[in-house]
């Protein structure tokens, strides 16, 4: 699994890559409504992942995206156990983030584990709200974040 450090842009309609890239994708040309931004997934599956993740997340601040997406699967999907250590894991993997830091929850980590619902209520306790943190001295996002009333992971 490999983090992708290149900017991404709202409503490019390019097909994504197969390999990550450094170099931002393509800008509206009046640069108005153009949101840049940083996106990862699938990570970290493993031990060395945990401990690349920090490093890989520290060159963000140098590429100019406003916020960084983690989409979903915190761990594999050969695992069914989701313990509280592991959402503690990544919360603190993502505290060395420059960028204020987004969770979208995936299955691996939520409908594949023995408690869905337990595992639910690790996602919100832990990373839903993640980017609401004061402790972290982001920049300010320059937007409000809503999330849906009825589904915190939206």
């Amino acid at each position: 699994t490999t983090m992708t450090t290149a900017p991404a842009v709202l409503g490019n309609s390019d097909a994504p890559s197969q390999s990550p890239s450094t170099v931002a994708t393509s800008q509206p040309s009046d640069g108005v409504g153009a949101v840049t931004f940083f996106a990862v997934g699938d990570v970290p599956y493993t031990a060395v992942e945990a401990c690349l993740l920090p490093y890989e997340l520290d060159k963000l601040a140098d590429l100019g995206g406003s916020f960084i997406v983690h989409l979903g699967d915190i761990q594999d999907g050969k695992s069914s156990s989701c313990p509280e250590s592991m959402h503690r894991r990544v919360s603190q993997i993502f505290e060395s983030s420059p960028v204020p830091a987004f969770f979208v929850i995936g299955d691996n980590g939520w409908l594949d584990c023995e408690n869905p619902e337990e595992s639910y209520e690790l996602w919100n306790n832990h990373l839903f709200f993640y980017e609401e943190r004061t402790d972290l001295k982001w920049p300010p996002l320059g937007a409000d974040v809503i999330h849906h009333s009825n589904y915190s992971e939206f």
